[in-house]
């Protein structure tokens, strides 16, 4: 399970919000760590808003579920009827379907930065403030892929990695890469993990078993 580090992936401030709406993103800087990495069932994003910066205009998704974790610095959340102070740690969530436009604005005087997760979509997403909206999530999305399109970053397997807060790490799915956490420490640790449920085999490669057809079973797929 390698460790990244963000930097190896290009910032971009690329957009496919036709004017006059990207200027709310001018000050939106994102690493697309997803396409670069190797995943190809979510996304994520790792973005910097400056100071007077947004994350995106307020929108909500008929088919994509978000997930936005806070990891420096502070935004507000705006939403449909509130404006909520995000921190180092909170997480946020919107479900698909839920018409609650949101984004997050920057308005201190520092950096801020966070992960988003979702996938690519392939449905409509409504922009509330903006109308009326004469153009489509999807169409925004294959323009800024068309901006930000870069060749996969290389990166090399390590055995052992020491992992502290804010550290992330990558596991393309088709890789035979048997990894795990441990705590070795004194104390507790606590991490987010995502991915989507499992339609195909996982293997275990230090006890000879193998997740398949909904139950465990030997390497060579003989039952218990």
């Amino acid at each position: 399970m390698p460790r990244i580090d963000p930097e190896i992936v290009a910032l971009t401030n690329t957009t496919g919000y036709p004017p006059p709406h990207d200027q709310a993103v001018a000050h939106r800087w994102v690493r697309r760590l997803g396409p670069a990495l190797g995943l190809t069932d979510f996304g994520v994003s790792h973005v910097v808003l400056k100071p007077g910066g947004a994350s995106s205009q307020r929108h909500w998704h008929e088919d994509e579920d978000e997930f936005v974790v806070m990891l420096a610095g502070e935004a507000v959340l705006v939403e449909n009827d509130a404006r909520t102070l995000m921190r180092s740690g909170d997480m946020a969530v919107f479900p698909k379907g839920e018409p609650n436009g949101h984004h997050l604005l920057n308005e201190s005087d520092d950096d801020c930065a966070f992960l988003a997760f979702g996938r690519p979509p392939s449905g409509d997403c409504h922009y509330p403030d903006i109308d009326p909206v004469s153009y489509t999530h999807l169409d925004v999305y294959k323009r800024q892929i068309q901006c930000d399109r870069q060749k996969p970053v290389s990166y090399t397997h390590l055995a052992r990695t020491l992992m502290r807060s804010g550290d992330m790490a990558v596991c393309p799915k088709g890789e035979p890469n048997g990894r795990h956490l441990l705590n070795e420490s004194d104390d507790d640790c606590a991490y987010l993990a995502f991915g989507r449920p499992p339609s195909g085999d996982c293997h275990y490669p230090d006890i000879g078993l193998l997740w398949t057809d909904g139950g465990y079973r030997r390497k060579d797929r003989s039952s218990f």
